[in-house]
């Protein structure tokens, strides 16, 4: 049971990398209009803090309902998909719908604050492994990136920590157990 639930956060983790783009390369970008969302989404406490919540309220339904993580998992997804035609596709599964609306967001919310955030935490952690090994890193803020994201992510390094967005739905039950 607890397998199918990672496949199904799996699966929408991987929709919502599938359209964050990539750093390199980032000088003849034509901005679309998720780009411009995304550039102008600022990361806060607050908004992470219904990420983590809509992430704990699916993986609660999932654990409840094991025969609904499978379809989750077999969304199709498109990776030219917007993010209101990913929305839409979310909004389409009632459960996932209420998981964000008992958060607080809507399915564009959890999206933006998903993608700005896992943009913002690997660039970080991209440049503080280069520096780590002693080199400078050369790594650029992306073109669609909100540079104070970046900042933020650092300054409240200990507080995001504490709210364990990346073990919220592994593939463990709430008793620690696995």
């Amino acid at each position: 049971m607890r397998s199918r639930v990672a496949l199904a956060f799996a699966g929408i983790t991987c929709a919502v990398l599938a359209v964050a783009p990539p750093v390199a390369g980032q000088s003849a970008h034509k901005m679309t209009a998720d780009d411009i969302a995304l550039k102008n989404y600022t990361l806060t406490m607050d908004k992470l803090e219904k990420l983590r919540d809509a992430m704990v309220n699916m993986k609660a339904y999932m654990m409840a309902h094991p025969e609904d993580s499978t379809k989750w998992a077999d969304q199709e997804s498109n990776d030219n998909e917007s993010l209101l035609e990913m929305a839409a596709r979310m909004d389409k599964i009632p459960p996932m719908r209420a998981a964000f609306r008992k958060a607080g967001i809507t399915s564009r919310d959890y999206m933006l604050a998903s993608m700005a955030y896992f943009q913002a935490a690997m660039l970080a952690g991209v440049q503080d492994a280069q520096e780590q090994a002693g080199k400078k890193s050369e790594i650029k803020i992306p073109y669609n990136m909100n540079p104070a994201n970046l900042e933020f992510v650092r300054k409240h390094k200990a507080d995001i920590e504490a709210l364990k967005l990346g073990e919220v739905m592994q593939d463990k039950d709430d008793s620690g157990g696995s």
